[in-house]
């Protein structure tokens, strides 16, 4: 598994577009079975080159606030214009006011808990288990797949 963080220091002062990162990126790393949305989902991250490219099967994401994911990108990672088939996404905690403001976003896999994925000793299938982190009990609370692997 290849994860890339997606962050750049302006360092000769000139305008860069954060968004214009993905697709270089994603020429390189090509397409892959997960992946972690770049800065938590939000406005400056996941161009429609990054997504298309990786094509992901699952998307997880890292939420602590509101506009995680921005509803731009939410649309992006559903679109069957930019790569068909089916994806789940998958994310720690969605905040109220993002369920309130995000088109089906209860489309989402799960919207709760640590997520834990793990690719089978063969190589050729994962699973996808959510965690309960409310209590130091760490019950699972939903596990999905298998996913075959590409």
């Amino acid at each position: 598994m290849v994860e890339v963080e997606l962050t750049a220091a302006n360092t000769i002062g000139t305008a860069y577009s954060y968004l214009s990162m993905g697709t270089p990126v994603a020429k390189v790393v090509g397409p892959v079975d997960a992946a972690i949305l770049d800065h938590h989902g939000y406005l400056d991250s996941m161009n429609e080159a990054l997504v298309a490219t990786l094509s992901a099967r699952v998307w997880t994401l890292s939420v602590w606030d509101a506009h995680h994911p921005t509803p731009s990108v939410w649309e992006r990672l559903q679109s069957e214009r930019l790569y068909p088939g089916a994806r789940d996404i998958f994310a720690t905690d969605v905040h109220p006011d993002a369920r309130q403001a995000i088109k089906d976003i209860d489309r989402m896999a799960s919207g709760h808990g640590h997520i834990v994925l793990r690719v089978s000793p063969a190589g050729n299938e994962y699973r996808v288990t959510i965690v309960d982190d409310t209590s130091e009990s760490h019950n699972v609370t939903k596990v999905c797949g298998p996913y075959l692997s590409r």
